[in-house]
């Protein structure tokens, strides 16, 4: 996918190929409609979801297919050059809803104003690879004003307003977030972009010892690209983190976000449904977004690997779609426990050699495979890594 924001060297680099001469954002493995993956199959190059259509039970599993009729997950190679959109996901019955209404209206698919562009949810984890930024879920409403007060602007005195309330106890935080969000969000553009003014300037004069620094110097640099984007006064609400390589954070529906910089594995329920609240040359509808959001203060927790088995490790999260492992190969060949549905495997680095008495696949960094269902275990071979995207076990 060449969105504007993308790497042309990321992915590339991960390929061991030379630079792209256009931005390469996103590197889909999957079967979503919009773009299914090119599968080799038996000498032939299929689309994976019609793979998959031809003998549904066999390539998903009979557990798979009668759960979720479809491969559930997404998975993604993504790398940002630039800041994407501020943006949420909506849950399921918001997705079906929203798809159904968009289909009655005659809202074409491909359309640029279109919201919901199929009828799913869309949960993910992403996973860094390189140090990797993002905005991720509003920061708790004392901590808010904390950051507002020390900013020190007074043109954003009425828009936090709804936290003085609180403090007194009349709104709860939830209603709180809510009111300071939407009433950025639909001030009139003449006020937002005089706003948005001021408190640029304000960041410029910052102290920088300030514990908000991160925060302020992101906002800064977004509105840089953004000069006349309420979503420069929005981003300030919402926790600033950055992964190591291996660290991830899982977003629920609901959870306004912006990924920042840097390049990740993301792991998805099998949508590309997004509702976008600025920072952004796309459209935005402001009432759709505010109506998905979850407005919970909290500060953010990155999921962390667990160990699994010799050299195996799994991210934990709530999600009945997806699961992603990572396994670590030697010389040695290691078995890999079935995991009783599909999976797509992508090596990161160095190389993984899968080999049975029919098949002898090599991966190499940057390469990536899908298997079928299968109820035995499997051995892999490097030296290198790989991550494994698995549905998890039946969840009730």
């Amino acid at each position: 996918m060449n969105y504007s924001w993308g790497s042309k060297t990321a992915i590339a680099t991960l390929q061991g190929r030379a630079a792209s001469r256009e931005p390469e954002a996103e590197l889909w493995m999957g079967a979503h409609p919009k773009a299914p993956s090119s599968a080799l199959n038996h000498g032939e190059w299929q689309p994976l979801d019609r793979l998959i259509k031809s003998a549904p039970k066999v390539t998903l599993g009979p557990e798979v297919h009668a759960r979720h009729g479809r491969l559930p997950f997404l998975f993604k190679v993504l790398a940002a050059a630039e800041p994407l959109s501020l943006q949420a996901h909506p849950n399921m019955a918001q997705a079906k809803a929203g798809f159904a209404r968009e289909d009655a209206l005659g809202v074409p698919i491909a359309a640029p104003e279109r919201n919901y562009r199929d009828d799913n949810h869309k949960p993910e984890l992403i996973c860094a690879l390189t140090p990797f930024d993002a905005l991720c879920g509003f920061r708790p409403a004392l901590e808010l004003h904390e950051l507002f007060t020390q900013l020190g602007e007074r043109a954003l005195a009425p828009y936090a307003a709804p936290i003085t309330a609180l403090q007194g106890g009349q709104l709860s935080e939830s209603e709180a977030l809510s009111r300071v969000f939407s009433s950025l969000m639909r001030a009139p553009k003449s006020q937002q972009v005089i706003l948005v003014e001021t408190i640029t300037m304000a960041l410029r004069s910052r102290d920088r010892a300030s514990r908000f620094e991160p925060s302020f110097a992101c906002a800064q640099a977004l509105a840089e690209r953004y000069p006349e984007d309420v979503g420069v006064v929005t981003s300030l609400m919402l926790n600033h983190v950055t992964l190591a390589p291996g660290e991830a954070l899982f977003l629920p529906a609901g959870n306004l976000h912006a990924y920042l910089s840097g390049m990740g594995l993301e792991l998805m329920a099998n949508s590309d449904n997004v509702l976008r609240g600025g920072l952004t040359p796309k459209h935005v509808d402001v009432d759709e977004l505010i109506s998905v959001l979850e407005f919970k203060g909290q500060h953010v927790q990155k999921v962390l690997p667990e160990s699994c088995g010799t050299r195996l490790w799994r991210y934990p999260t709530p999600a009945h779609e997806f699961e992603l492992c990572k396994i670590e190969l030697d010389a040695k060949p290691l078995s890999i426990p079935a995991s009783n549905g599909p999976e797509i495997l992508i090596a990161t680095e160095g190389k993984a050699v899968y080999q049975t008495s029919q098949y002898f696949v090599e991966l190499l960094a940057g390469e990536s495979a899908f298997l079928k269902a299968r109820k035995k275990a499997y051995k892999l071979t490097g030296p290198g890594t790989v991550y494994r995207a698995i549905v998890p076990a039946l969840r009730a």
